[in-house]
């Protein structure tokens, strides 16, 4: 009985794990099989119910505590129909469960800015999502946010303008400001307590430790010119805000909370 659950919006879960393994290899193979028949369905029009059997799927893996990969649990139904199928479209099927996810999220209390930061990452694991998410939740109501969100806007702005990429390595001998020291400085320094937190997918404590950036992020705009005249001093700026920029956006994508 429990293989069709949740069998209505909000209805329950399966409990055992056979029943929930049955569960989702039934609602992914439904996904797999009319996806692959080119028989999408529209905002309009669902006749074989892939929204019910896409909310379960999350439902199933995010409340029952599955940690599962969304990509690799369709990849496998996928698998199993050989080439019997005309259009296989993994892709599709991976943006129609997640953009379903998306509004569970939002019915869950979670802020749109926050989901959009999170997903911007291009996640696949449900319950990795929400640990991210419960830390986003939280990050982005401090100051901190405020002003490293703008800073990584402003930053992404800057480095879409860049032909040719930038150097690998800082070089301290072209910095020439106390502000760009002391960024530089404390990069390095946060740099193995950011890794190891989110090794251990602690985000909360990952994000903590990125807030800490805040003053020294402040200061650099505040008294360095960027785009300066010498080409290796703007290169080299270029490259610590490129650092700066991949240290900030490991659990989301800050510039898209609300407050950037």
């Amino acid at each position: 009985e429990q293989h069709y659950f949740p069998n209505k919006a909000g209805g329950p879960l399966p409990t055992g794990i056979v029943s929930q393994i049955v569960s989702l290899a039934d609602k992914t193979d439904t996904l797999a099989g009319i996806f692959g028949l080119g028989m999408k369905p529209t905002g309009a029009k669902d006749p074989f119910a892939l929204r019910r059997a896409s909310l379960g799927i999350v439902r199933i893996m995010i409340e029952q505590k599955l940690d599962l990969d969304l990509d690799e649990l369709l990849e496998q139904s996928l698998s199993i129909y050989g080439d019997r199928l005309e259009s296989p479209d993994k892709a599709g099927m991976l943006a129609y469960v997640i953009e379903r996810m998306r509004g569970y999220l939002v019915d869950q209390g979670y802020a749109a800015d926050a989901i959009d930061a999170v997903l911007a990452k291009g996640l696949t694991h449900p319950l990795d999502i929400v640990a991210r998410l419960a830390a986003m939740q939280q990050f982005r109501s401090t100051e901190a946010a405020v002003s490293l969100a703008a800073a990584s806007k402003r930053i992404g702005n800057l480095l879409k303008k860049v032909e040719g990429g930038v150097p690998d390595e800082v070089d301290d001998a072209l910095l020439n400001q106390d502000a760009e020291t002391a960024l530089l400085e404390q990069l390095r320094s946060r740099k193995p307590i950011i890794e190891q937190h989110l090794q251990g997918r602690d985000y909360q404590a990952a994000m903590q430790a990125t807030a800490v950036l805040r003053e020294p992020v402040d200061t650099f705009f505040d008294e360095v010119m960027v785009m300066a005249e010498d080409p290796a001093v703007r290169q080299n700026r270029l490259l610590l805000l490129n650092q700066l920029h991949t240290m900030m956006n490991q659990v989301a994508d800050i510039s898209r909370l609300a407050n950037a």
